[in-house]
């Protein structure tokens, strides 16, 4: 048989065929270990809720956690979350984690609202009738340094009376005395100079010079007192000058008493009228006399700082000055001028302070006090910041060889204050990203890194007399680097730390305080100003001034 015939005999026989589907090749590889977080923005405001964190991973494979609770990752990897602002900052950590990889995502971000978002414009002060007699001490130290007496005998003119010609040849008087009082709306200013005497030297043409002295009990300068903005500060402009002379003594030998009444008339009519005039053209330098302001002009935190008198007001409580500032950003609601029952009996100054201008005003000098260095600390210094480090997880890894400590602070980049109404705290500045390292030295190394941490502080400005004393407390942070192995909570390790803030405050306790000499030259007010009142004002509907409080000033 052929194989035709065989062929044939099959009929339509077909060979096998497999149909089955070809076996899965490996999965693809997911994308690389990614992590977005597009939310909260840095240094942002939670408001009065929880703030939203939203992220994207790169794969929805990856566990992400927010503040260390898993969340979950939807399919195109992103995830969302709401996390609670406790205390007045948080550091909001997230992470992605992918096997043993893992990264890492902060945000520091602020309880309540942003303080420009209530940004006044201005600082009201109001100088009470109490204050008022304070100044009149840095104006009468002013006035007793320029020689009032002296200038006065100097732009009085010759005279001739009676015959005689009389040249002022100088002036002496008491220690001058200054009156600042409101009155109907208006600020009345007077300077006395008892016992005020003027020497002149008489001439005739039949008689050699004769010496010949004025003097009056009481030389009285009242004037309407009229303020301008300065560099230097407030200037006093004499606005209606009187000169009234009280109690006359005319000091001429051999004259009869008829003609020395006759001259001591005309004289004393002279020289109130030459002085009134002198006066008013500016000839004796009272317009030059300053009062005391606050020194504005800085760039504290990026933002811009100028100072202006943007009005003034005069009532029965005292003198109101709206002194307006420039912080590089838009004014939103109108000032709180302190109303004459905000300050207690006895202060002398009643400031109306919005928490944005103590941010702007104090986080200078509070970085100032905190720009440390490098703190080398050998044996008992260094003992005493490692006893908080050696309390901290694994701190017991501390080398037992240890000769020293070293410590570094890094300044923050920025800060915002939150205001009180009372004086422990006056207020609390917010400092995030203050960058702290702990090394350690042995006989083998000096400072041999040991843990880097950055954190967030709450400075407390606390009053105490003429000063602002600065309390470090820690609020977050995160912990970058740490020598000691093992497991250890990041928040123990945080949480501790503030033992560490206290120690080295205690070495450097000097320097983190703020001298209110250092804001109003004391010279001018006759006397360092002490904080001794805060409260919190409320606006007509009895409701609290957000971001405000009136600080009462006494000068001491």
């Amino acid at each position: 048989m052929t194989i035709a015939t065989l062929l044939l005999a099959c009929g339509t026989a077909r060979l096998p065929i497999d149909d089955a589907e070809p076996p899965p090749g490996p999965p693809p590889e997911p994308p690389p270990l990614a992590l977005t977080l597009e939310a909260p923005a840095p240094y942002s405001f939670a408001g009065a809720g929880p703030i939203e964190v939203v992220g994207r991973a790169s794969s929805p494979l990856d566990v992400v956690t927010v503040e260390g609770a898993v969340v979950p990752v939807a399919e195109d990897g992103s995830f969302r979350a709401t996390v609670v602002v406790l205390g007045e900052a948080r550091v909001v950590t997230v992470t992605a984690q992918r096997g043993d990889e893992e990264l890492v995502k902060r945000r520091t971000v602020y309880a309540g609202d942003d303080p420009r978002d209530s940004w006044p414009g201005a600082l009201g002060v109001r100088v009470t009738p109490a204050g008022l007699d304070q100044l009149t001490v840095g104006i009468e130290a002013q006035v007793d340094a320029i020689d009032l007496p002296g200038l006065l005998s100097a732009v009085i003119p010759p005279t001739v009376l009676g015959g005689f010609a009389f040249t002022p040849v100088s002036g002496t008087a008491d220690p001058v005395v200054v009156t600042l009082a409101p009155v109907d709306g208006e600020l009345l200013f007077e300077l006395s100079l008892p016992n005020f005497e003027l020497a002149f030297e008489a001439v005739t043409g039949i008689l050699p010079p004769v010496p010949v002295v004025l003097g009056v009990e009481d030389f009285r300068i009242g004037a309407t007192l009229a303020l301008a903005s300065t560099p230097e500060g407030l200037s006093l402009d004499l606005v209606d000058t009187t000169v009234a002379l009280d109690g006359p003594v005319l000091e001429f030998a051999g004259i009869d008493p008829l003609l020395l009444e006759f001259l001591a008339g005309g004289l004393f009519s002279f020289v109130g009228t030459a002085i009134e005039t002198a006066l008013d053209l500016g000839l004796v330098p009272l317009t030059e006399l300053v009062l005391p302001t606050l020194a504005l002009e800085t760039d504290a935190l990026g933002f811009p700082l100028a100072l202006s008198l943007d009005g003034l007001l005069v009532d029965e409580g005292g003198v109101l000055a709206e002194l307006g500032v420039e912080l590089g950003t838009e004014a939103v609601a109108s000032p709180r001028a302190p109303g004459a029952d905000d300050a207690p009996p006895g202060t002398d100054f009643a400031l109306s302070l919005h928490e944005g201008l103590i941010g702007a005003l104090l986080s200078g000098d509070v970085l100032s006090a905190l720009d440390l260095g490098t703190l080398e600390l050998p044996g008992f210094l260094g003992e005493i910041v490692a006893l908080p480090l050696t309390a901290l997880p694994g701190g017991g890894e501390l080398p037992a060889d240890r000769t020293g400590m070293c410590i570094t602070l890094g300044l923050p980049s920025g800060g915002i204050a939150r205001v009180r109404g009372g004086l422990e705290p006056l207020a609390v500045l917010i400092l995030p990203d203050l960058s702290l390292q702990a090394s350690v030295s042995t006989p083998e190394a000096l400072c041999s890194p040991w843990l880097d941490a950055n954190l967030v502080v709450l400075a407390d400005l606390t009053a105490q007399g003429s000063s602002l004393v600065i309390d470090l407390e820690i609020a977050d942070g995160a912990v970058l680097s740490y020598a000691a192995e093992g497991a250890w909570s990041e928040d123990e390790v945080v949480g501790g730390l503030g033992g560490l803030i206290g120690a080295v405050s205690t070495l450097v306790g000097s320097s983190l305080a703020i001298d209110l000499s250092t804001l109003v030259d004391p010279a001018l007010l006759g006397g360092t100003a002490a904080i001794t009142s805060s409260r919190v004002p409320e606006d007509a509907a009895g409701d609290p001034v957000p971001g405000v409080v009136v600080v009462g000033l006494t000068v001491e």
